[in-house]
């Protein structure tokens, strides 16, 4: 990003899980999985018990954004002893 220094706002997704990071003036964000999520931070697979989600945002003529994750009701069980998915 250093060689586009206009970039204030990374998106992405894929991740099964809400990330957040600012790294010289550039945020990134992960965005949630809409079906299960993968617990952060954890050295062996292994879901984690967040509601499902996805992610707003808001961009702004003068470069400024807004963002908020939202949560939706998940009415199935998951196996959370599950060796991968």
């Amino acid at each position: 990003m250093r060689s586009h220094p206009h970039v204030k706002l990374v998106l992405f997704g894929h991740i099964h899980q809400e990330f957040s990071h600012q790294r010289n003036q550039v945020h990134y964000l992960g965005t949630p999985s809409t079906c299960i999520q993968f617990k952060p931070n954890s050295p062996n697979f292994s879901l984690d018990e967040e509601q499902p989600g996805f992610r707003l945002v808001t961009l702004y003529p003068d470069s400024n954004w807004h963002t908020r994750v939202e949560r939706i009701a998940y009415t199935g069980q998951l196996d959370l002893a599950a060796a991968g998915y």
